[in-house]
């Protein structure tokens, strides 16, 4: 069997600041964000924000410090990004 598929895309987003201490803003330019995830390193969401945008803010404020994942979903795709909290 061909495991290869020729019509992959990736949403292209960026994140920023990580590592933060209040907050992560989520960017892209291609397809609208529709949810994310905020997972812990035990695999617990932790946070979960449905939305239809091309910048979405996550308040990090009350999360403890430590090591997270950001499941980014779009139309498109769907991403996971490593995130830090000071």
């Amino acid at each position: 069997p061909n495991l290869l598929t020729d019509n992959f895309t990736k949403s292209n987003f960026k994140v920023y600041p990580n590592p933060t201490t209040n907050n992560w803003t989520f960017i892209t330019s291609t397809s609208q964000i529709n949810s994310i995830e905020i997972i812990d390193l035990l695999g617990k969401v932790v946070l979960t924000k449905n939305v239809t945008s091309n910048e979405v803010i996550i308040d990090a404020l009350n999360l403890n410090s430590g090591i997270y994942f950001a499941r980014v979903s779009t139309i498109s795709a769907i991403e996971t990004v490593k995130l830090v909290k000071n």
